[in-house]
C-alpha cells in the first residue's frame, strides 16, 4: 500500500470513529427486516396449505377419471385388464394390446408417480425457501449492526482499493462497501461460521440451547438436498453426529419435519433479533 493509501485509510477510520450512527434507524431496521421475514414465513405456510388442497383435488379427479374409464370396461376388457394386473406382479410390466385397458394402466402409473414426486419437490422447495429467507434475515441484522457500530468496521481486516474509495461520495458509500465485504465474506464460509461468529463475538451462547443441535442440522440436511440430491454425506454424518448406516440414505422433508423447520426458524428470528437490540440499541 502507497504512502497516499494509508494516509486515506487513516483519514477513513478518523471519519468512521466521528461518523454518528442514528440508533432510532438502527432499530426501525432491525424491526423491519424481522418483520419480512415473518411475512415470508406466512407466504410459505400459506403456499403449503394452497398445495396441499389443490393436490388433494388433482388426486380425487385423477381417480375419479380412471374408476369411470375402467367402469366403461367390457367384459372382455376387464378379463384383460385382471391379466394384465396379475402379470404386472409377476414380471413387473404390462403388455396389452387393447388401448383402453393400456390407458387406465398408463392413467394409473402416472398418478403413482405424481403422488409419491410431487410433494417431495414442493415441501423440498419451501424448507429451502424457508432457510434462504432466514439466512437474509440474518445476513441484513448482522449488515446493520456492522454499519450502526463503527468499532466492527475499525477493527475489521478487509480493504478498499484506492480505486474504489475516488468512485465513492459519502461516508455512507465507504461504510456500505466496507459492510459488504465483511458480511459476503463471513457468508461464503458457510452458516456454520456466521452462526458460529454471532455466538463468540455477540457473546449469545445460543449454542448451549437444547435444540441448537437441531437447527444446525436444517442447514446441513438443505445443503444435501440441494447439492447431494438428498443423499447423506460423509460430511452430514459427521457434522449431525447421526448414524444412518445404509450408505444410499435419502434425506427428505416430511410434514412434520417442515413444522419442525418452521418452528426452530421462527424461534431464532426472535431470539437472534432481540439478543442484537439488548446488545447495540
Amino acid at each position: 500500500m502507497t504512502k497516499i493509501q494509508n494516509n486515506k485509510s487513516y483519514l477513513i477510520v478518523q471519519k468512521i470513529k466521528k461518523y454518528k450512527s442514528n440508533k432510532k434507524q438502527f432499530v426501525d431496521f432491525l424491526g423491519h427486516n424481522q418483520t419480512r421475514f415473518f411475512h415470508n414465513l406466512e407466504s410459505l405456510r400459506l403456499a403449503e396449505s394452497v398445495f396441499d388442497s389443490a393436490f388433494k383435488e388433482y388426486v380425487s379427479k385423477e381417480k375419479l377419471k380412471i374408476q369411470r374409464l375402467a367402469q366403461s370396461f367390457t367384459k372382455k376388457e376387464k378379463r384383460e385388464y385382471s391379466r394384465t394386473v396379475k402379470d404386472m406382479g409377476k414380471a413387473n410390466k404390462i403388455s396389452t394390446k387393447n388401448k383402453k385397458v393400456a390407458k387406465v394402466h398408463g392413467l394409473q402409473l402416472r398418478l403413482f408417480i405424481n403422488e409419491h414426486n410431487i410433494p417431495i419437490f414442493m415441501y423440498e422447495m419451501y424448507f429451502v425457501d424457508l432457510l434462504s429467507s432466514f439466512e437474509s434475515f440474518l445476513r441484513k441484522e448482522i449488515g446493520m449492526v456492522f454499519y450502526f457500530n463503527n468499532n466492527f468496521l475499525i477493527s475489521s481486516k478487509k480493504q478498499i482499493s484506492y480505486e474504489e474509495l475516488l468512485k465513492m461520495k459519502s461516508m455512507d458509500n465507504i461504510k456500505d462497501a466496507l459492510v459488504e465485504k465483511e458480511i459476503s465474506m463471513m457468508f461464503r464460509d458457510g452458516i456454520e461460521n456466521v452462526l458460529n461468529y454471532i455466538n463468540e463475538e455477540f457473546e449469545f451462547a445460543l449454542n448451549k440451547n437444547k435444540d441448537w443441535k437441531q437447527f444446525n442440522e436444517l442447514f446441513y440436511r438443505r445443503n444435501i438436498i440441494v447439492h447431494n440430491d438428498g443423499v447423506a454425506d460423509l460430511t452430514y454424518k459427521l457434522k449431525t453426529g447421526k448414524k444412518l448406516g445404509d450408505r444410499l440414505a435419502i434425506l427428505t422433508i416430511p410434514k412434520p419435519y417442515l413444522k419442525k423447520a418452521y418452528k426452530l426458524t421462527t424461534k431464532y428470528t426472535r431470539d437472534i433479533h432481540q439478543l442484537l437490540l439488548q446488545k447495540f440499541s
